[in-house]
C-alpha cells in the first residue's frame, strides 16, 4: 500500500498578509466607530449564558483600535465572578493568568498593554470557564489569526473553558489558514452579531444556481463538436452564510453572476469528448475560484444527443468537496 505523504505547508506568509491587511483596516476606524462597535460586542457577550454562569473569566486588556474589553471586565467582576487577565513572560512566550479586581493595580507589560503585577494571585488555565480572546483576523469556523507570537495558542490548549473571540465583522475572513497546534473559537462575536464556530465549520448552508443555459462543442460524436450542442448546468454550493446574513455585505458570500461566467469561460474554453470530464474541470475552478465554498454538486445536461434514436437529454451529476490540497485549513 502507497503511503501518503503530507508535507509541512509554512502558513506564515499567508497569515502575515492577512494579519497586516485586516489589522490597516481596524486601525483607520475613528474613536466614535470604536466605541460604537464596542458597544455592541459587549451587549452580545454579556447576554450570553456563559458570561452569565461563568465562575472564571479570562479577559485581556484592549490596546489601540481592539473591541474595548473593560467594559466587560468589569460587568464580570460586578456579578462576582473571578476574572483573570494574562500576563506576559516574554522570554519564555507564555502568559501566565492572575486574578484582579480593581483595574487601578494593572501595569504595563512588555508590549505596553496593561497586565497584573506579579504578585496578583495566579489562577489556573484548567479553571475558567470563558476565555475572552483577542485576535487580528477570524473566520466562521472559528479560526483564528494572533499577533505572530502564539501565546494565546499555548494558554488555550490548557482548559476545556469556552472560547470567545472579540472582533468586528472586518475582521471575518472567508478563510483563516490554520496549523494543527492553532485553536479554535466556539463563538465569535461581532457589532453585528454572534458567530456560531459550529455551523461554521459544518458548512451546511446551500446556495443553487438552477438551469443556466450554453452552447458549447463537447461530445463523443463528430456532429456535437461541429455543430455545438445545448447544455444546462446546476449547481449546488456547500458554505457557511452566517456572515453575509449578519453583514449583508457581498464580498463575504459568493458573487453568482462570477459563478455564471466562470462556468462558461470553463466550457467554452476546452471542447471535451465526454462530458464527465467536463464537469469535473467545472467543480474544480469552483472549488479554486471560491474558497468559501465547502463542496459543490453540478449536475449538467446536454440535450437532444445524437444517439440514432430520440432521447431528451443526457445528465451528468458530481459532488466534490474541498480536497486537501486546497484547503486553507490546516497542513
Amino acid at each position: 500500500m502507497l503511503e501518503t505523504i503530507v508535507m509541512p505547508v509554512d502558513l506564515r506568509p499567508t497569515k502575515a498578509v492577512l494579519r497586516e491587511r485586516h489589522r490597516d483596516q481596524r486601525n483607520a476606524l475613528t474613536p466614535a466607530e470604536v466605541h460604537e462597535k464596542s458597544a455592541a460586542i459587549t451587549r452580545f457577550v454579556t447576554a450570553l449564558p456563559i458570561f452569565m454562569s461563568a465562575a472564571t473569566v479570562c479577559a485581556y486588556m484592549a490596546f489601540g483600535n481592539e473591541a474595548a474589553t473593560i467594559p466587560l471586565i468589569e460587568a464580570a467582576l460586578a456579578r462576582g465572578a473571578r476574572v483573570a487577565l494574562p500576563r506576559t513572560l516574554r522570554g519564555e512566550r507564555q502568559l501566565l493568568l492572575h486574578a484582579v479586581n480593581d483595574l487601578m493595580q494593572l501595569v504595563p507589560g512588555p508590549y505596553g498593554i496593561l497586565e497584573p503585577p506579579a504578585s496578583a494571585p495566579l489562577v489556573d488555565p484548567a479553571d475558567v470557564e470563558l476565555f475572552l480572546v483577542p485576535g487580528t483576523v477570524f473566520d466562521t469556523a472559528g479560526n483564528r489569526i494572533g499577533y505572530g507570537a502564539g501565546y494565546y495558542d499555548s494558554l488555550l490548549v490548557m482548559s476545556q473553558g469556552w472560547r470567545v473571540g472579540l472582533a468586528y465583522a472586518m475582521q471575518l475572513a472567508p478563510h483563516v489558514p490554520t496549523a494543527e497546534h492553532d485553536m479554535p473559537m466556539d463563538l465569535i462575536a461581532t457589532e453585528v452579531g454572534l458567530i456560531d464556530c459550529a455551523r461554521g465549520q459544518q458548512a451546511s448552508d446551500r446556495l443553487r444556481l438552477r438551469n443556466m443555459l450554453f452552447h458549447g462543442h463537447h461530445g463523443a460524436f463528430p456532429e456535437e463538436r461541429a455543430q455545438g450542442i445545448r447544455l444546462a448546468v446546476d449547481l449546488d454550493l456547500r458554505l457557511d452564510l452566517q456572515l453575509p446574513g449578519l453583514t449583508d455585505d457581498l464580498t463575504t458570500t459568493v458573487d453568482y453572476p462570477a459563478v455564471y461566467r466562470l462556468i462558461d469561460r470553463v466550457q467554452s474554453e476546452r471542447e471535451f469528448s465526454l462530458f464527465e470530464a467536463l464537469v469535473e474541470q467545472m467543480a474544480l475552478a469552483v472549488l479554486q475560484e471560491f474558497p468559501i465554498v465547502a463542496k459543490v454538486t453540478i449536475a449538467a445536461r446536454k440535450f437532444h444527443p445524437p444517439i440514432g434514436g430520440l432521447m431528451d437529454s443526457f445528465e451528468v451529476e458530481i459532488s466534490r468537496s474541498r480536497p486537501l490540497w486546497m484547503r486553507p485549513h490546516g497542513v
